[in-house]
């Protein structure tokens, strides 16, 4: 969006480690493999060099200072008390400035990077390292493992994670569980299952977002003279879906380029023209795409690297219309965005309706989809006397060039024993209006074709 994009690259010094990427592998093995992307983490500088680090940082040449910045940030958290201290102590000057924006990089890094796991657990039941993870994260995880394992015959794993993470982590321990990861949703408990006969997904692990491939399909062809097919059959398409930290905002995803691709038949070039890339709501149930509309020769590609594009929302703008039944029709401009509210009413006793209509204004038209998706996952509410929302029961969309249009129905009656709400008195919703766009890269290796 015009004005309220704000664009990160998350490089391995922003996080104090390298990233970690890989493909499951066979069931035989023990763990996942794993490539780890070189980066200045193979020479991060002890804790006690930080004191003089820090004494660098108002150096006489800027070279120097620039040098123990970097150096510092290499510790990552690690750092973050002494930092906090020294800024205390010494919040003017050049060394202040740097400190202010040291700690401004370990606080983005802790709202957006990943979070880094270090375990060292050897032969120990399943429950209880899944306990340990949950307790170093700060995720849970669902169901109990008494519901995993119902008869108590759990399995014994071990991990050994050094800075890794949070779905390396998670990975590793699924692996040696015999469990598979089915849902992350923000704020929610990571959703866990007892895998089934199917062969375990390749994955990527990038930054706070996991991708995993659900199906490949793969096609050859023969062609003849004549004119292009616009509406030729893919090559080869790779479905997958992407799940984020529970820490992590609600958000949507695509791929838009490939960086390489490399099969048994070696280097293949890819005419940007014949890739296309379809993404979603990060942990939509729907699966996004990486689709090649030309052959692909082989029997497996060997190494695919892309990159992952993230939006996310940033900061939200509260539209909220008191009396709702009795307000008629409501118009606001949020975001540069034209909102508005109408159709509020009663369907039958118990049950309501209404609309919201979202016009692109001066907005570019992928700036409105984007925008779109994002309004996806934050969720227009109405409110009884009581500020309780009244539960959904349905509901329809439709998206133009120009215009989104959204119709919600709602109930009074609460579903799975909740208690029966009020009549609607509030519309509420926090929209989004800025979003916050940051890559990750991102690499497959191995992946066999049908």
């Amino acid at each position: 969006m015009s004005g309220t994009t704000v664009c990160v690259s998350f490089m391995c010094m922003l996080v104090g480690t390298t990233l970690s990427f890989g493909a499951q592998p066979p069931a035989a093995a023990t763990r996942p493999a794993t490539t780890r992307a070189a980066g200045p983490a193979a020479t991060r500088p002890a804790i006690g060099e930080l004191k003089g680090l820090l004494a660098q940082l108002d150096a006489d040449e800027w070279a120097a200072r620039d040098a123990a910045a970097e150096r510092i940030a290499l510790l990552g958290e690690a750092a973050r008390s002494d930092l906090e201290r020294q800024l205390t102590a010494t919040p003017d000057g050049e060394g202040g400035r740097r400190i202010g924006a040291l700690l401004a990089r370990l606080d983005e890094a802790r709202l957006y990077g990943p979070t880094l796991i270090t375990l060292h657990l050897r032969d120990v039941p399943a429950r209880e390292a899944l306990a340990v993870l949950a307790a170093q994260s700060g995720v849970s995880f669902a169901p109990a493992p008494e519901t995993l394992w119902p008869a108590g015959n759990e399995p014994r794993v071990s991990l050994e994670c050094i800075d890794e993470p949070f779905w390396s982590a998670v990975q590793q321990l699924c692996t040696g569980a015999g469990l598979r990861m089915t849902r992350s949703d923000p704020h929610a408990p990571v959703q866990l299952a007892v895998a089934d006969a199917k062969p375990a997904a390749p994955y990527a692990v990038a930054g706070p977002y996991l991708l995993k491939i659900k199906r490949i399909d793969h096609t050859q062809s023969t062609e003849f003279d004549g004119p292009n097919d616009n509406n030729a059959s893919p090559g080869c398409r790779i479905s997958l879906f992407v799940w984020g930290e529970p820490k992590m905002p609600p958000g949507v995803w695509s791929i838009e380029q490939v960086d390489e691709l490399s099969t048994d038949k070696g280097l293949q070039q890819v005419d940007r023209r014949n890739f296309y890339g379809r993404g979603t709501v990060v942990g939509a149930m729907n699966e996004g795409a990486m689709t090649f509309r030309a052959d692909v020769p082989g029997s497996r590609i060997m190494r695919l690297r892309t990159t992952l594009q993230v939006n996310v929302i940033g900061k939200t703008q509260a539209f909220e219309v008191a009396d709702v039944m009795a307000a008629g029709k409501v118009q606001r401009t949020i975001g540069g965005y034209a909102f508005e509210l109408r159709d509020v009413n009663r369907i039958v006793e118990g049950r309501y309706a209404y609309t919201i209509e979202v016009s692109r204004g001066e907005h570019t038209p992928a700036e409105f989809n984007a925008f779109r998706m994002t309004l996806s996952r934050s969720q227009a509410r109405l409110l009884d006397a009581n500020g309780r929302a009244l539960p959904s029961s349905g509901g329809s969309s439709s998206f133009g060039g120009d215009k989104y249009t959204q119709t919600n129905q709602v109930g009074r009656d609460g579903f799975g024993g909740a208690v029966k709400v009020g009549e609607p008195a509030k519309f509420a919703w926090d929209v989004p209006v800025e979003t916050r766009t940051m890559s990750f890269p991102v690499e497959f290796k191995d992946l066999p074709f049908p």
